[in-house]
């Protein structure tokens, strides 16, 4: 049964990291969200993020999600990224904003959900984020494979402010 799932995984993986990596013509291979406000009440109030993810068009599998919130604790911006199963953990994940240099972020955990990388939200990539038009996210597969996606920024500036 072990040998099954992880044979199934590194297919999954397989095929979308050698569709999604034709990043020549992303909009034919997979839907972008757009950024959004999600809200959930907590005993402190409500915990908002500004949201966006990427889906492979025809399955609706997730591949990527960013998530920027305000905790409640710090008021400090925090970055999470959400990325499927099968990734090369050691390798991390790069993120590029506009034109700005890439900037790695370690992967801090997988579950049944995916692989998460994130940390603080520094004001210079915040910034740029702000007034930039895409962001790149890229991370290797077990096959040594990159997998690129691109994912406008419009929108987020108002989403983040709403936040505050």
């Amino acid at each position: 049964m072990r040998r099954s799932f992880a044979g199934l995984i590194l297919l999954l993986v397989a095929v979308s990291a050698g569709t999604v990596a034709a990043d020549e013509t992303p909009s034919a291979v997979f839907d972008v969200s757009g950024w959004r406000v999600d809200c959930t009440t907590k005993a402190q109030g409500l915990d908002c993020a500004a949201i966006d993810q990427v889906v492979q068009r025809g399955t609706n599998q997730q591949l990527a999600m960013m998530t920027v919130r305000l905790p409640a604790e710090t008021k400090k911006p925090v970055l999470l990224v959400q990325l499927p199963l099968g990734i090369a953990v050691a390798s991390g994940i790069m993120l590029t904003v506009g034109d700005g240099a890439p900037q790695a972020y370690p992967i801090q955990t997988c579950t049944q959900a995916g692989c998460f990388a994130g940390a603080a939200l520094a004001d210079r990539q915040l910034a740029l984020m702000r007034t930039s038009a895409v962001l790149r996210l890229a991370w290797g597969n077990l096959e040594k494979q990159t997998t690129t996606v691109t994912m406008p920024l419009s929108g987020f500036a108002a989403c983040y402010d709403k936040l505050k």
